[in-house]
């Protein structure tokens, strides 16, 4: 049996950063980012930063390890999942149309660095996926957005308050290659009447 410290820590350790958005702006998002946090191999605690923009309708990270590597066995995939809380009036719904990355790819040839995203609504088995790979040989710097198929996209409930969970993630694959995810962003959220 645990005891109640253990659990506690567990807990805490679960959520490397976390935040609310109590204040509504009155040129905000119709879809309000209310509470996220993140974890992953991507973004452990003291690594990552963020902040919401678009009037609290997007997510943004900043990143300071999320660098998967040929180098290491254990270090050819990084991940970061957000766990974000998103509110919507009566009468709307919403769902995730993209999720977008600045960085950095150094891959030779017969390398190949895809970067991955999914999302799904938390209590349903129901995921979107969507993916980019760079072909060795390159090294240049990216911006690439995960843009998923909203005409057969998953919503979240109508009115109130969603948790949809976003992981983001980066594989290197091949002999040698190199990647780094400087900042992502999620949002804003595409909203429709139900």
């Amino acid at each position: 049996m645990f005891s109640l410290p253990i659990l506690a820590f567990a807990a805490l350790s679960l959520v490397s950063v976390s935040g609310s958005a109590n204040k509504r702006d009155s040129n905000a998002s119709v879809a309000q980012i209310t509470s996220y946090g993140v974890n992953g191999s991507g973004c452990a605690p003291g690594t990552v930063s963020t902040s919401l923009s678009d009037g609290g309708g997007s997510l943004q990270a900043s990143f300071k390890s999320f660098e998967p590597t040929t180098a290491s066995t254990s270090g050819f995939r990084k991940n970061c999942q957000a766990t974000i809380t998103v509110t919507v009036p009566a009468g709307k719904q919403f769902t995730v149309p993209a999720a977008t990355y600045d960085g950095y790819v150094r891959a030779s040839s017969g390398t190949t660095v895809t970067h991955s995203s999914l999302y799904y609504f938390q209590g349903s088995v129901d995921q979107r996926s969507s993916s980019d790979t760079i072909d060795g040989p390159v090294a240049k710097d990216i911006n690439l957005t995960n843009t998923f198929n909203t005409n057969s996209g998953i919503w979240s409930a109508c009115g109130g308050s969603s948790i949809v969970n976003v992981d983001i993630s980066v594989i290197v694959d091949g002999t040698s290659g190199y990647a780094d995810v400087d900042q992502a962003k999620i949002g804003p959220f595409t909203v429709r009447d139900c």
